[in-house]
């Protein structure tokens, strides 16, 4: 139903572009009810969902590549390559719908580390290839990253943006899909305006900088490493990052999730979101514990979190909905 409400009020707005974002798989997936759709991409493929669909990477690649669809443009992003079979369906998807997959690739292949299923793809010289390479990383929070989108139709040198590393593939991924969608290159300049005040909420998001708030939505154990390698990137030293606060969802890789922040953290503190689908703070910190974490504390509620721990700093992590009711409780925000 929010879909659906979102459609009418950019109907009834007389948007010009609307881009959707699908939020389970594709095939089934409430945005494959909007009509009109030009062009697509897609990121990558995680075990997300499993339970709808399907417990393996090529089955949910399987339903991810049904929003190919004849007479739509396709972008294919670093984290659809590997393994082989995965790049397969998408590619045998495309041939049956008639399109063309322009194929993005890294050069380096440390520009796409946490991609869980990144890497170069394997020779298709018959397809359109568009890359990326970084060329500056950020060295702390709030230093820009830099990198350079080559594409079929033109090269944007120099793209500048407030962001960790690993948005370099979802830039390139995003000029690509601007490109296919109006037909040309972009204006350079405007491509550059554009990255570089792109806000991206939720995201390695920082709230406070004194002492620091990060949110991050990453919720699956695909989308954690991710984070992990922007924290890692930034402060090497696990003993001097600050405190982790989590919470997940129950149907999700718990323990997958678990495993991989336990250690990465000085403190731990564990809370429950305003969720039915949330898990129970207490269960939670038992299964850190057990995953070798020192947790710290143990919060009934978000608020109760924030309010606790606002003046010592933390970087809050393990699902969407902590993200949005943790950025809530910071509606001052400094950095959007």
């Amino acid at each position: 139903l929010l879909t659906v409400a979102a459609l009418v009020v950019f109907a009834e707005a007389e948007i010009d572009v609307c881009v959707l974002e699908c939020g389970m798989g594709g095939r089934w997936d409430a945005t494959s009810a909007a009509q009109n759709i030009t062009s697509v991409a897609i990121t990558g493929v995680g075990l997300d969902h499993t339970r709808i669909l399907g417990d393996t990477l090529e089955a949910i690649a399987g339903e991810k590549a049904a929003i190919i669809k004849p007479g739509r443009t396709c972008v294919l992003g670093v984290g659809t390559t590997t393994p082989q079979s995965v790049q397969d369906v998408f590619l045998s998807q495309a041939a049956s719908a008639g399109v063309v997959p322009t194929l993005l690739v890294a050069d380096k292949p440390e520009d796409v580390e946490g991609e869980v299923s990144a890497g170069q793809s394997s020779d298709h010289p018959e397809l359109p290839h568009a890359h990326f390479f970084i060329t500056k990383k950020p060295k702390s929070i709030g230093f820009p990253l830099e990198l350079t989108v080559v594409t079929p139709r033109a090269t944007y040198e120099d793209l500048a943006a407030l962001k960790p590393s690993y948005q370099a593939a979802n830039i390139a991924l995003a000029t690509c899909l601007a490109e296919d969608f109006l037909g040309r290159p972009l204006d350079a300049e405007k491509a550059f305006f554009s990255t570089t005040r792109c806000p991206t909420p939720g995201r390695f998001q920082l709230l406070q900088p004194k002492p620091l708030v990060l949110i991050d939505a990453a919720h699956n154990p695909q989308s954690i490493e991710t984070f992990l390698t922007a924290i890692r990137s930034i402060e090497p030293e696990v003993a001097n990052r600050p405190m982790l606060l989590t919470a997940v969802f129950a149907d999700k890789d718990v323990k997958g999730i678990a495993e991989l922040l336990a250690k990465e953290f000085p403190e731990v503190a564990v809370t429950q979101t305003d969720n039915d689908r949330a898990m129970d703070a207490d269960e939670l910190a038992e299964l850190y514990k057990a995953c070798g974490a020192n947790v710290v504390a143990v919060y009934r509620s978000v608020p109760e979190a924030v309010d606790a721990l606002r003046e010592k700093g933390f970087v809050a992590c393990g699902t969407i909905s902590l993200a949005g009711e943790v950025a809530a409780q910071f509606s001052d925000a400094l950095v959007k």
